[in-house]
C-alpha cells in the first residue's frame, strides 16, 4: 500500500502542477513521508495540525485542499 499527496484534487508533483521538475514524485511508501512531502508541498502555507489524517484540507481559506489518498 502507498500514500499519494493531492493538491485540488491532482497529484502534488511535477508535471501535472506547475511547480520546478524537481518535485516529480507524490507517492510515497508511509504516511509519515506523504505527511512530510505534504508540508514540504505547502511551504509557506504549511498549518497541517500533528494529528492530521490526510482527509482533504483547505489550507488557503478560498478552497484550495491538499490530501493524502492511499494508492493500491
Amino acid at each position: 500500500m502507498q500514500y499519494c499527496v493531492y493538491d485540488n484534487g491532482k497529484p502534488a508533483r511535477y508535471p501535472d502542477c506547475k511547480v520546478d521538475d524537481s518535485w516529480d514524485n507524490n507517492v510515497f511508501f508511509t504516511f509519515d513521508e506523504a505527511f512530510a512531502y505534504a508540508r514540504n508541498w505547502l511551504g509557506e502555507w504549511d498549518m497541517l495540525p500533528g494529528d492530521w489524517n490526510g482527509s482533504p484540507l483547505d489550507y488557503s481559506g478560498a478552497g484550495d485542499t491538499i490530501e493524502i489518498r492511499l494508492f493500491p
